[in-house]
C-alpha cells in the first residue's frame, strides 16, 4: 500500500470532508455575539467560550466519524477488510496510522481558528498566570465562622482575584450576602456585588502587590457561602500573548478525539460499524459537550485570558490520555491473542 497507507487516505478523507463544515462553524461563531439581542452585541469574553468551541467541536466530530468509517479495519464486517488485512502491517494494522491522520487533519484545521477567532470573539490579546487559591480550615462563611483564609503563591505579584461560591441556606430572612477582602490587614478592593446565588462570579481587581493569605469577609446578609476547591483563584501581573494559550487549547481539544477513536479501535474487535461508530459519537459527546474537562476549560481560559500552561490543565487532561493509550495497548493485545 505505498503511497496509499492509511495516514495519507484518511488525512485527505477528513480534510475534504471537515473543512466546509468547520470553516462554516468559524463563520457562526463570529456572528453569534452579533446576534445577541439581551446584550444589544456586547457579549462579556468568557460568555463567549461556546461559541469559540464550536468549530473544534465540528471538527472533532467529522474526523472521528469519518475516520471510523474509512478504514475498513475499525469495525467487523466491513466491505474490503479482508484485502486491507493481508496488505497492512504494524501492531495495530493501519488503525494507530489512522487515527494520527484524524488528529492531524484536526489541528491543520482549527489551528488557524485558534490563531483568528479568540480576538474576534473579544478576548484579551494577553493572558495572565492563574492560581487555585487553598482555603486554610473551614471554606464555609456564615455568622458563626465569618472569615474565611485563602493561601496564595510566594513571590507572585497579584492584581486580581475571582471567587464563586455555592450558596447555602439562609439564616433568616434571606438577604445576599457582601463580602470584603483583605491581605496583611489592609482591605484589597471594596464594592464587591452581593452575593445572591450559587455559582455567581465576582472580580475584585486592585492595584498589583505581592501577598500570601488572603481573607474573605462576612460584611453583611444571611445566605452562608461555602467555597468548594477551585472556587477563588489569583491572577498575576505577568502578561503573556494569549495566541499561545489558544494553540495550547486546540492541542488540548485533540485529546476528545484521540480518546473516543482508540475506544472504538478497542470495540471494532468485536462489534460492526453501527455500534463503533455509537461508541466513538458517545464518547465524544461526554468529552466536548457533556462538560468533562479539559475542552470546555481550555477554551473558557483563552476567551478570559487566563495562562493555560500549568500543572492544573496537564492533570485535567490526564485521565482522557491514560483512557485513550489504555485503549490502544488493549487494542494491540487483542489484535495479537485474534492472530494467534
Amino acid at each position: 500500500m505505498t503511497g496509499r497507507g492509511p495516514f495519507r487516505i484518511v488525512l485527505r478523507d477528513c480534510l475534504a470532508k471537515a473543512t466546509v463544515p468547520t470553516l462554516l462553524a468559524a463563520a457562526a461563531a463570529v456572528a453569534w455575539p452579533r446576534l445577541q439581542p439581551a446584550t444589544g452585541g456586547v457579549v462579556a469574553p468568557g460568555a463567549s467560550a461556546p461559541a469559540l468551541a464550536l468549530p473544534f467541536l465540528i471538527a472533532a466530530f467529522v474526523c472521528s466519524l469519518r475516520t471510523v468509517r474509512i478504514w475498513p479495519l475499525f469495525a467487523l464486517q466491513r466491505p474490503g477488510a479482508d484485502f486491507v488485512q493481508r496488505l497492512q502491517g504494524g501492531p495495530w494494522r493501519g488503525r494507530g496510522a489512522a487515527i494520527a491522520a484524524a488528529l492531524t487533519a484536526q489541528l491543520l484545521l482549527t489551528m488557524p481558528v485558534a490563531l483568528l477567532l479568540p480576538g474576534w470573539l473579544g478576548a484579551p490579546a494577553l493572558a495572565h498566570t492563574t492560581a487555585t487559591l487553598v482555603a486554610v480550615g473551614d471554606p464555609r462563611l456564615d455568622r458563626g465562622h465569618p472569615q474565611v483564609t485563602f493561601r496564595a503563591p510566594a513571590d507572585v505579584t497579584w492584581q486580581r482575584i475571582a471567587l464563586r461560591a455555592v450558596v447555602m441556606l439562609p439564616d433568616g430572612p434571606v438577604r445576599p450576602t457582601r463580602l470584603s477582602l483583605q491581605a496583611g490587614g489592609s482591605e484589597l478592593a471594596g464594592g464587591l456585588a452581593p452575593v445572591g446565588e450559587t455559582g455567581q462570579r465576582l472580580v475584585a481587581t486592585f492595584p498589583p502587590r505581592q501577598f500570601t493569605q488572603v481573607e474573605v469577609a462576612l460584611v453583611d446578609g444571611t445566605l452562608p457561602l461555602y467555597f468548594p476547591p477551585g472556587a477563588v483563584e489569583a491572577l498575576s501581573i505577568e502578561d503573556r500573548d494569549n495566541r499561545g494559550n489558544a494553540a495550547l487549547a486546540a492541542l488540548i481539544a485533540l485529546l476528545p478525539t484521540f480518546t473516543a477513536l482508540a475506544l472504538a479501535c478497542l470495540v471494532g474487535f468485536v462489534a460492526a460499524l453501527p455500534t463503533v461508530t455509537t461508541v466513538a459519537a458517545s464518547l465524544l459527546f461526554v468529552t466536548t459537550v457533556g462538560g468533562v474537562e479539559p475542552f470546555g476549560g481550555a477554551f473558557r481560559a483563552v476567551m478570559r485570558g487566563e495562562w493555560l500552561f500549568g500543572w492544573e490543565v496537564f492533570a485535567a487532561g490526564l485521565p482522557l490520555l491514560t483512557l485513550g493509550s489504555l485503549a490502544m495497548a488493549l487494542a494491540m493485545v487483542a489484535r495479537t491473542r485474534l492472530r494467534a
